[in-house]
C-alpha cells in the first residue's frame, strides 16, 4: 500500500509538476517621437535588451535595470537579427543601401560603449546577416560559402574556412535544413511546404520550426515528431530545452488583431497563457538566458518584459 501511495505522488508530480508564474509585467522602453520599437533581444549576460525599429532600421540598446537608453545607429537593416559578442560588449549586424536601385549589404561590428563601428565586409550582395556559432566565433554566409570571423581580445580576424563537429538546424528557401560539420540536407519532415523559424535545441538534441498553414513542430534530429501546435508563431527554445515560448495571433487577413505570449512544456505539453490583455498586442518573445524573464514588444512600439518563475 506504501509502496502505491509513492508511485502515485510521483506520477502526480510528474503530472502537474510543471508550472510558469508571472511575477511581474514592466515595461522597459516606451514608444519615441512616433518610432514604433520592435524585436527585442537579450545580452549574452542578460543585463541589456537589444532592439529596432519597425522596418529593421536601426539599433538600440537598454540596460534592464536602470531603463537608461542608448541610440547605437541608424542604420537601414541593422536590426535584422543582430548577434553580441560573447562578452556583450560588441554588436555584429548587416546593414544595406541601394547602389543603382540594387541592394548591397556589409557585415560591421559596433562597441557598445563608445558606439565606434567597423564594416569587415562592404558592400556585397546576396549575404546572409552573422551568426553566432560557438565560444568567439561568428559566421555569415554567401552562396552557401562560410566566411568565419574570430573574436578575441577585441580583435576580429577573418578566417575562410568551415567550422567542424556543430550541428544546427535552420529554415531557409521555405525549406527546413539540418546541418552537421558544414554540410546540410533538407529535412522537410511534414512535408513540402513553407518552413520557418527552424532552430536547434540549446542541447543540439531536438528542431523546433513552423510549416505555415500546418502549426509548429518539435521533432528529433530524425524528424520525428515530438511536439504539434497551432497558432504557434515566432517560437523558441528556453535555455534548458524544456519549454517553447511563442505567440498566438490573429489578423483580419491585413492587420494583427489580436496576439499573447504563451509557453508550452515539450515533455507534458502543458500550456501556459503569460500575457492577456485587451489593449496590447503583445508578440516576438524571446527567453532570457537565464530563463526567468521573456522580453518582447507590443504592436504599438513598446518595449515590455516579464518576470517569471518556473516550478517543476
Amino acid at each position: 500500500m506504501r509502496k502505491l501511495i509513492i508511485i502515485t505522488l510521483v506520477l502526480f508530480r510528474l503530472s502537474f509538476g510543471q508550472n510558469i508564474k508571472v511575477l511581474e509585467t514592466k515595461i522597459l522602453v516606451k514608444t519615441d517621437n512616433n518610432i514604433r520599437f520592435s524585436f527585442p533581444t537579450f545580452s549574452p549576460d542578460g543585463s541589456n535588451v537589444l532592439y529596432t525599429s519597425a522596418g529593421y532600421k536601426g539599433l538600440w540598446i537598454c540596460d534592464k535595470n536602470t531603463k537608461h537608453t542608448k541610440n547605437l545607429n541608424n542604420l537601414r537593416g541593422a536590426g535584422y537579427q543582430p548577434v553580441f559578442s560573447k562578452d556583450g560588449k560588441q554588436v555584429f549586424f548587416r546593414h544595406d543601401k541601394l547602389i543603382k536601385k540594387r541592394k548591397y549589404s556589409s557585415i560591421a561590428y559596433q562597441s557598445i560603449q563608445n558606439l565606434k563601428m567597423k564594416d569587415l565586409i562592404k558592400d556585397e550582395r546576396g549575404i546572409s546577416t552573422p551568426k553566432y556559432i560557438k565560444d568567439n566565433v561568428i559566421v555569415y554566409k554567401k552562396n552557401d560559402n562560410e566566411v568565419v570571423f574570430s573574436y578575441e581580445d577585441k580583435q576580429v580576424c577573418l578566417l575562410q574556412k568551415s567550422l567542424t563537429n556543430r550541428i544546427n538546424a535552420f529554415a531557409e528557401n521555405s525549406n527546413l535544413y539540418l546541418e552537421k560539420d558544414g554540410k546540410k540536407t533538407i529535412l522537410n519532415p511534414i512535408g513540402d511546404g513553407h518552413y520557418i523559424w527552424g532552430s536547434i535545441s540549446p542541447q543540439k538534441d531536438k528542431i523546433l520550426f513552423t510549416l505555415a498553414g500546418k502549426g509548429t513542430f518539435v521533432t528529433d534530429l530524425e524528424g520525428n515528431v515530438e511536439l504539434t501546435l497551432k497558432n504557434a508563431n515566432y517560437p523558441g527554445w528556453s535555455p534548458d530545452g524544456k519549454w517553447v515560448v511563442f505567440m498566438s495571433d490573429r489578423d483580419d487577413g491585413h492587420v494583427v488583431t489580436s496576439s499573447e505570449i504563451n509557453t508550452v512544456h515539450i515533455r507534458t505539453n502543458k500550456k501556459f497563457q503569460l500575457t492577456s490583455s485587451d489593449d496590447k498586442i503583445e508578440m516576438y518573445p524571446v527567453w532570457s538566458p537565464k530563463g526567468d524573464e521573456i522580453v518582447y514588444h507590443t504592436i504599438s512600439g513598446n518595449i515590455e518584459l516579464l518576470k517569471i518563475e518556473i516550478q517543476e
